[in-house]
């Protein structure tokens, strides 16, 4: 099969300086890049930092802004697509950026087109109207989701599925003239990104570490305060062994004496600090919504304890890559201190926990395969 993988609102790494193994979407690119290249032909399409090792378009962007003309834009981005219709794609993967209100240029209400829109997303999608390609849309951020704007004007820019790490049924976009409905499902893909790469150990010297991003400031994450509560549970009363904690927002968040906040680290210092590390809790991003984090822990020899046992906020709520009833899942500050007890004295009952989920989140490809294939039904053109 001929593919094309794109990226709609950002750049795509392959630099080595960038693409460490933290399980971004940085690394979701280079993970499909392995996996894509070895079992079908492959293209890459859009901005990208580094040499992935296969054939790379990249529309010529430099200098566009919002103030050029239609007809001036248009140019730079046929010249691009042009090159992927000569390549003939069967399927295009789409890995969903941040992506603008609106990025369709020259649109019938003349609506203003975003500076990063033009640079970034309109590219792909004129690429995707140009070779009449079907969409495979990767969701793995629940800010993501295509936006309806961008499919009321290019047909073929609706989805034909959304693999997405959150709940299998229906994702309903509207355009201009009709409702349309696309096959959403749950894809299981947040260990995709260590595809091709092997787990690495370290040196042990801090008892635990949460790399996490509070998202306390985030307006549509962060609804009525509700991921404090979850947090709150876990730190408010913790007295175990020194715990760490690297991201955002943090500065919002009364920690106990235990609990340290070392700001925001660069994406190489998470890697060290989590290989030094033998144990550190989890949160999702979203309630229901299972991300990379577990597998990002267990390939840097750091043990994830994550947090729930089906209640709101509990990461992989359908116990697939850690049992609901693990003695490695955590609900409150007593449960983190016994785990993390536990984790630092013995080695043993360590490692067992990470072989089992290092092989229960081995990168599973069925359901892209089968989305490629066109085996998931969603609207006819």
């Amino acid at each position: 099969m001929r593919v094309i993988l794109t990226k709609t609102g950002g750049v795509m790494h392959a630099s080595t300086a960038k693409a460490t193994p933290i399980g971004d979407t940085t690394n979701l690119f280079m993970g499909l890049v392995r996996y894509l290249r070895k079992h079908h032909h492959l293209m890459v399409f859009g901005q990208v930092r580094g040499d992935p090792g296969v054939p790379v378009v990249q529309p010529n962007i430099a200098g566009l802004s919002e103030w050029d003309t239609v007809p001036k834009i248009r140019e730079r981005y046929e010249e691009a697509a042009i090159k992927a219709r000569e390549f003939a794609p069967d399927v295009c993967v789409d890995i969903a950026g941040q992506q603008c209100t609106c990025s369709w240029i020259g649109n019938p209400r003349n609506t203003g087109v975003q500076q990063r829109g033009i640079k970034y997303v309109a590219p792909s999608l004129f690429m995707m109207q140009a070779c009449e390609v079907p969409r495979i849309s990767l969701v793995h951020d629940p800010r993501a989701y295509p936006i309806n704007h961008e499919m009321q004007y290019w047909d073929w820019c609706r989805p034909r599925a959304v693999l997405t790490l959150h709940e299998t049924g229906t994702a309903t976009f509207r355009s201009l003239k009709k409702t349309i409905t696309a096959h959403r499902t749950y894809s299981s893909g947040g260990p995709w990104w260590s595809y091709g790469l092997e787990p690495v150990t370290g040196l042990k010297c801090q008892p635990a570490l949460a790399i996490a991003h509070g998202h306390f400031k985030d307006g549509r994450l962060n609804r009525r305060d509700c991921r404090r509560a979850p947090w709150e549970r876990l730190l408010v009363n913790y007295d175990g062994p020194e715990l760490q904690i690297a991201g955002k927002d943090w500065d919002e968040f009364d920690l106990p004496d235990a609990a340290t906040w070392l700001g925001v680290i660069k994406p190489g210092e998470c890697v060290e600090r989590l290989r030094s590390a033998w144990c550190g809790p989890i949160m999702p991003i979203a309630d229901r919504f299972t991300t990379s984090k577990l597998r990002q822990y267990v390939m840097n020899d750091c043990l994830p304890l994550p947090y729930g046992r089906g209640e709101f906020l509990t990461w992989d709520h359908r116990g697939e890559f850690c049992p609901l009833d693990s003695d490695c899942r955590v609900t409150n500050a007593d449960e983190l201190r016994d785990a993390v007890f536990a984790a630092a004295s013995d080695e043993n009952w360590r490692r067992l926990r990470i072989e089992q989920m290092l092989e229960s989140t081995t990168p599973n490809f069925e359901m892209l395969e089968r989305a490629m294939n066109l085996e998931l039904k969603g609207y006819e053109f």
